[in-house]
């Protein structure tokens, strides 16, 4: 694969990563500004931190992901475009969460 076609494809994966963030967002922060709210709502439920929290629902991704690595005629619950864009996704707020980590809580 050529320089110019692999390109193309990470255009592809950056716009469908780009929509499933859009598109999943509402339900994952329940109407909260804070697009981090999931994994830290899961945190406190399971008595971790949030990012014990992203790990673990990074970790359903991945391993998805390499079960099609392993066999890749295994019938998938979603296309594998949709699993790697949703995988690039937690990464980004990985860095989200290790960055708000960073910022003091605000006081009221």
């Amino acid at each position: 694969m050529n320089q110019e076609v692999f390109d193309k494809l990470r255009a592809v994966l950056h716009a469908s990563a780009t929509t499933i963030a859009t598109d999943k967002r509402p339900g994952y922060t329940q109407g909260n500004e804070d697009v981090l709210h999931n994994f830290k709502a899961a945190a406190v439920m399971a008595g971790v931190t949030p990012l014990q929290a992203w790990s673990v629902y990074f970790w359903k991704h991945v391993a998805a992901i390499l079960s099609y690595a392993k066999d890749p005629t295994m019938a998938q619950a979603e296309p594998m475009l949709g699993r790697i864009s949703d995988a690039r996704n937690y990464l980004d707020l990985f860095y989200g969460l290790v960055e708000d980590q960073k910022t003091p809580p605000v006081q009221s």
